[in-house]
């Protein structure tokens, strides 16, 4: 963190969960279900600045930032 291209998410080994990005305002800007970890992703469609990003698995809730620059 900082991310440019693409951003690596590691949650809990052998675990299917969703990722959840959310903006500065709170807004879902991308959604991803059933993934396992490591989690690679583009961010090119978003654009720069700080969000929050969300890991879950059943009842459990891990959550990060990542800020993403150009």
């Amino acid at each position: 963190n900082p991310a440019v291209d693409f951003v690596e998410i590691i949650g809990p080994a052998s675990s299917d969960a969703q990722l959840r990005v959310f903006n500065s305002l709170g807004q879902l800007q991308y959604f991803e279900n059933t993934i396992t970890s490591p989690f690679i992703h583009s961010i090119e469609n978003l654009t720069p600045g700080l969000y929050g990003i969300q890991w879950v698995n059943g009842a459990a809730l891990i959550s990060n930032k990542l800020v993403v620059l150009r």
